[in-house]
């Protein structure tokens, strides 16, 4: 074959194929999509209405992980939302906010800010999750939270103050607000700078959900 022909053979090929829309990687220059943007309404939601922060003046972009002591979720979940998030610092301000879905809930959800009151989160709060989820001890009732904290050294007059304080009762109703407004149904959930939502269901899993965060978190900064 001549090398005229040649040519000829494989112009009519190029040719032949880009008619029928068969791809010619060699000569693509379209970009690569870009891979792993959260599709918002399937794997995060934005609220209907906002929830005002008192960081929103300050242009603060405000995290909350609504958790659940008796929630297995929420004991699996919280070494790895508290590793992530180390990375991040002011302004993004990451909260916990212990969730009540009954009357029956509400001594471990005051039991956080009880403990958050007299300087004891750091000592007792993994042990609350680890006493519950790995002892298999039942801790309802204010009273039998006060008398395990006892037995990790906490004094009980200071528990059973801070349990029946005002400071405490309001805190736990904000909770209950916050937990509202953001339309907690389950636990983990994450509540994202009060305009979106995500839980480890809508994303996919726990880890998923962070990631989530992260691109939220990036696209308010860019």
């Amino acid at each position: 074959m001549h090398r005229r022909d040649f040519y000829k053979m494989i112009l009519t090929t190029l040719t032949t194929q880009a008619y029928l829309g068969v791809s010619l990687p060699a000569l693509a220059k379209d970009p690569q999509p870009i891979k792993d943007i959260p599709q918002e309404g399937i794997e995060f939601i934005t609220l209907s209405t906002q929830v005002p922060t008192e960081l929103s003046s300050k242009n603060g972009f405000l995290v909350l992980n609504f958790f659940r002591y008796g929630c297995p979720h929420c004991f699996a979940f919280e070494p790895r939302f508290d590793a992530w998030a180390k990375k991040y610092q002011t302004p993004v301000v990451i909260r916990k906010t212990p969730t009540s879905f009954h009357e029956k809930m509400d001594g471990q959800q005051k039991a956080y800010f009880v403990f958050q009151e007299l300087g004891l989160l750091d000592h007792l709060h993994q042990k609350l999750f680890e006493a519950i989820h790995k002892e298999k001890k039942t801790l309802e009732s204010v009273e039998s939270i006060i008398a395990w904290a006892v037995s990790q050294g906490a004094p009980k007059a200071g528990l059973e103050k801070s349990f029946e304080s005002f400071s405490t009762t309001t805190k736990a109703n904000q909770a209950k607000n916050l937990q509202r407004s953001y339309n907690i149904q389950g636990t983990p959930s994450i509540g994202i700078n009060g305009k979106y939502y995500t839980d480890g269901s809508l994303a996919g899993s726990n880890e998923k959900a962070l990631h989530i965060v992260d691109y939220l978190i990036n696209q308010r900064k860019s």
